[in-house]
């Protein structure tokens, strides 16, 4: 008669048994071993940097900070294309994406094109919003030879 076997649920230690424990064990070791190594390669991805608040009472006449201003050549207005020009000095490419402030708007991005003088220039249209809500966010992003940059700028568009 075989001895009992240590392991719960098992009444005796035969070959199949102990194959299956070892199955068991070392599946339970590989699992271990793989959530630790994808948990690691997450953890160590740089993170990004929230995006910096630009305050904006009138975009028409400005907006910005000491690094990158943002105007408008009219009052934006939702199915009316309207010109945005933006002055960075390290930027070596920009894009925007119009979202509303409390729901993202599908694909909505513009690319900036660099003028001869050196400033970005977008045409812009803004999209019509079921909500019929005028507040917008317009997330900048910029490629600068200090890394990525980026802003939000709230505005509010006309009727």
């Amino acid at each position: 008669m075989e001895p009992r076997c240590p392991w719960p649920g098992y009444a005796t230690c035969g070959v199949v048994s102990v194959m299956r424990v070892q199955r068991f064990w070392v599946i339970l070791l590989l699992l271990f071993g793989v959530s630790g190594v994808v948990a690691w390669w997450w953890f160590k991805q740089p993170q990004e940097a929230l995006p910096e608040l630009l305050p904006c009472a009138d975009l028409v006449n400005g907006c910005g900070n000491a690094e990158v201003s943002v105007q408008s050549d009219q009052m934006p207005k939702v199915m009316q294309v309207f010109e945005l020009r933006l002055k960075a000095q390290d930027a070596q490419s920009v894009r925007a994406r119009f979202d509303m402030r409390e729901m993202q708007m599908g694909l909505n991005q513009y690319r900036f094109l660099r003028q001869q003088n050196g400033d970005w220039l977008a045409k812009v249209t803004l999209p019509v919003c079921v909500s019929g809500s005028s507040d917008w966010v317009m997330n900048i992003e910029m490629d600068t030879g200090a890394g990525k940059r980026r802003y939000q700028l709230p505005f509010t568009a006309g009727d």
